[in-house]
């Protein structure tokens, strides 16, 4: 080490006792209200549903990205026909594909659907069994479905009554209901509680009571469903609350989605705002077997007497990526470097970058990234302006749904368990995110393959998002430190893969305003007087998180600080 990189470790000391209390922040033990001061003010029903009986594994959703390099488009295609989706030219209700579930009559509605266009309409009849779903409107989604596959179900509904003012809960819920034992499938289970057979999905709806809303959810059919015995799924209403006397529907999508895998183009920037990381797309002409160890890509960028050697990191495929941050306005220069350099598709591309000032009012980015001043006890930004350090514990952030509220948010009006938490912290004044890839949705305890890619991609959405909230992410590396002692010290040359994560993981995420904490517990022992099990051969001289210390310091071009996380229980 030198001694520019041993000043900076003894000068930096970050502060993660400042504001850690993992049960305020969303990392699994409690839901995001957690402070019932600063909630936001609830909307007079709850929009998201939650789910009454275990999600099964066909509700997760399609990825946006594949692990050969591809971006993935998503289709949806309706597989109801015009006339049972809009209710335009219907000559009789059941021409709809609707009908009563028990009680209540079902109509055509004129000119009363959304936009003064048809719909059909429900009028309820609510007797002894109210609440229940036999006052609603049905559809058997088994009429429909026909193939396997993952769909998009939604439709429009409005509500009708003299007392609908009086709703001040959920107006109803969402049920997919079977006929008897023979509809048992992968998304139908028998109720405990009675002979009802069926599954509530998680459905949200969107709107305002007293005017069209929007109920939508997601469904994965599987072929065993496709060959069960029957077929009744009749989709309805359920806990309807009694004041609803009318269920007006219209614009029913019974969507497949189908997705298409288009390959990627070199994609090159000639403009980028300072400090603001810009993105470049590289594709190779050749693959390669394992490009994490065959290949080594990097973007030279030159501005006068100033150079930055970028590290790029494969995407999947034959496509690689560049992420780069400008420290200064300008124009630069830059040429990429690959290891083979008989790939035109890589090596020897070159071109030129404007860097203008930041447009935009957040300071990280007005001022410039953080750095330790080894003439100065405290962090500043790159202007030298103090950087005051104020965060909490993210842990497990990657396990916090990116775009829906989740079973942990309760009656808050929110689309995103992790982006509600992210700009709560910022409304609070906070200026870091302190995180750990526990539960991250890649594997690198046995190597970095492209079955990790598509993780990869879904991690970049959320530190994205941090960075734009103009957070520092302050972030552990690669998995629990248990891993390392238990697992990757035990591999052949484990050093050398330690030192191309390293390069990856800065590659991917160092144009972003960051502080590399290398990993929850680095200490030798690792609780070893708590579990003898967890004993390790670490000691100070092999310790490798020291490696990986080096090799992030070594492949930073922004050379943002590090330090690392302790135990705090033993020495």
């Amino acid at each position: 080490m030198n001694k520019r990189f041993l000043a900076l470790l003894t000068v930096i000391v970050l502060l993660f006792t400042v504001g850690c209390n993992k049960s305020s922040t969303g990392d699994g033990s409690s839901p995001p209200n957690e402070n019932s001061a600063t909630q936001e003010t609830p909307t007079p029903y709850v929009d998201i549903l939650s789910t009454q009986t275990p999600v099964p594994q066909a509700m997760k959703p399609i990825s946006d990205s594949s692990g050969d390099g591809a971006q993935v488009v998503e289709k949806v295609e309706n597989v109801l026909s015009d006339k049972q989706s809009t209710m335009e030219g219907l000559s009789k209700v059941s021409e709809s594909g609707w009908k009563i579930f028990s009680r209540g009559t079902l109509e055509l509605a004129k000119g009363q659907g959304v936009d003064d266009s048809d719909a059909i309409v429900c009028f309820t009849d609510f007797g002894a069994d109210n609440k229940q779903n036999w006052n609603s409107p049905a559809i058997n989604l088994a009429d429909h479905i026909k193939e396997e596959g993952y769909y998009k179900i939604s439709f429009m509904v409005r509500l009708g009554g003299e007392d609908i003012d009086y709703i001040s809960g959920k107006p109803f819920d969402m049920v997919i209901r079977g006929g008897g034992a023979g509809d048992v499938n992968s998304f139908i289970s028998k109720s405990s509680a009675s002979n009802n057979y069926l599954m509530v999905p998680a459905a949200i709806i969107d709107g305002d009571i007293y005017d069209w809303m929007t109920v939508e959810f997601n469904l994965t059919v599987l072929k065993s469903d496709i060959d069960g015995k029957s077929h009744s799924w009749l989709l309805c209403m359920h806990m309807i609350n009694t004041v609803i006397e009318e269920f007006y529907i219209d614009n029913v999508v019974i969507g497949k989605v189908i997705t298409e895998e288009v390959p990627e183009t070199q994609k090159l920037i000639t403009t980028a705002e300072k400090w603001v990381a810009s993105e470049m797309t590289f594709v190779a002409q050749k693959a390669l077997g394992d490009p994490i160890s065959e290949g080594t890509f990097d973007v030279i960028f030159k501005k006068d007497k100033s150079e930055m050697k970028v590290p790029g990191f494969w995407d999947g495929g034959n496509v690689w990526r560049v992420r780069v941050a400008f420290p200064a306005t300008g124009t630069w220069s830059f040429t990429t470097v690959f290891s083979d350099t008989t790939d035109t598709g890589l090596h020897g591309i070159s071109g030129t970058v404007n860097v203008t000032e930041y447009s935009g009012d957040l300071e990280i980015y007005k001022r410039g990234f953080i750095k330790a001043d080894s003439d100065k006890r405290y962090f500043v930004y790159a202007d030298g302006t103090p950087f005051f350090y104020l965060g909490d514990t993210h842990w497990n952030f990657l396990t916090e749904e990116f775009d829906k509220a989740g079973s942990n948010a309760g009656s808050l009006d929110t689309s995103s368990h992790f982006k509600y938490i992210v700009n709560k912290r910022v409304a609070q004044g906070f200026t870091v995110y302190q995180s750990e890839p526990i539960g991250a949705p890649f594997d690198l305890s046995n190597g970095l393959t492209a079955s990790d890619i598509p993780g990869f991609k879904q991690a970049d959405k959320y530190f994205k998002y941090i960075a734009d909230q103009g957070l520092v992410h302050v972030n552990a590396q690669f998995f629990f430190s248990s891993t390392m002692n238990q697992t990757i010290m035990k591999m052949d040359n484990f050093e050398e893969y330690l030192d191309k994560l390293s390069r990856y993981w800065v590659a991917r995420y160092g144009a972003y305003p960051v502080m590399w904490s290398l990993a929850q517990e680095v200490d030798n022992d690792y609780y070893y007087m708590e579990n003898s099990k967890s004993n390790t051969t670490m000691n100070a001289t092999n310790n490798p998180w020291k490696l990986v210390c080096e090799y992030m310091y070594k492949y930073d071009p922004h050379k943002n600080p590090i330090s690392a996380h302790q135990e705090g229980s033993y020495n």
